[in-house]
């Protein structure tokens, strides 16, 4: 199957993560991404990461967000039945991760050798931090910013990290082309530099593993932050300052990009 590279696929991992959970796929899986991560765009470009509290000189009390959360939802998804080499390209940012690097071809050669045609993914030992964009409104909402962070965020599309879900590593799962599961055995040492910090298993079932020592986010949840210039405030999405706490409230996630855009986001 070739790999559809927009968030409208159809691929079971995708609609679990973007369209169902609307989440931000990094295109560079990262162990810092945290919740109240705050970035700052301006047509294609996007600035680093800073924190939202940063924006006021005064100390501010946010909401604590929940921490390590079990994440079923792509712990039980396999994708779609890969094509080789894009399995090779997702696994190696996940190395890049860990600060180990895939030797060009190797791991192409090691999975082909089996006979596999396509291999299908999942993430395993998936937890999700998180924090309520509502409690995120009335922590900031009446909260005076001063003329520096004003200028600052006049402009620019402004979004703020409320979910991220990390991973220990992946799982691979060879098929050939009967369809049958296809047997496996890599060598850690033969196919990457540098990989100190990952453990590769091969299953009896056809499935490789890879994991890590420690979680490495894959995905962010975004809401959109918007600058009331006059009043020198923010607020989450279209809410007003104060909330009737009695009322239904949905606050929309937000897409860096087109919702039918690319699966992948560049986060500086």
């Amino acid at each position: 199957m070739t790999f559809s590279t927009r968030r409208t696929s159809q691929d079971p991992l995708v609609k679990a993560l973007v369209q169902s959970h609307k989440f931000n796929l990094l295109s560079v899986p990262r162990s810092g991404s945290d919740v109240f991560d705050l970035y700052l765009g301006k047509g294609r470009d996007i600035l680093p990461a800073s924190q939202l509290a940063s924006l006021w000189k005064t100390e501010i009390a946010l909401p604590i967000p929940t921490r390590g959360e079990v994440f079923e939802a792509p712990e039980k998804t396999y994708s779609a039945a890969l094509e080789i080499n894009v399995v090779t390209k997702l696994t190696s940012k996940l190395f890049a991760a860990h600060g180990a690097t895939l030797l060009d071809g190797k791991m192409d050669a090691s999975l082909k050798s089996t006979g596999a045609s396509t291999a299908e993914i999942r993430f395993f030992d998936v937890t999700r931090d998180s924090v309520g964009p509502i409690e995120v409104h009335k922590a900031i909402a009446t909260k005076v910013l001063d003329k520096a962070s004003v200028d600052l965020l006049k402009g620019r599309d402004i979004y703020l990290v409320i979910g991220v879900v990390r991973a220990k590593g992946i799982e691979i799962r060879l098929t050939n082309a009967r369809q049958t599961d296809a047997r496996v055995n890599v060598d850690l040492n033969q196919i990457a530099q540098g990989g100190a910090s990952i453990v590769v298993e091969n299953k009896e079932s056809g499935s490789l593993v890879f994991k890590g020592e420690g979680r490495i986010a894959f995905g962010v949840e975004l809401v959109e932050i918007r600058l009331n210039r006059k009043a020198k405030t923010l607020k989450v999405g279209d809410l007003p300052p104060a909330i009737d706490i009695r009322a239904a409230t949905t606050i929309p996630s937000a897409f860096i990009g087109s919702p039918d855009g690319p699966i992948f986001v560049d986060l500086p």
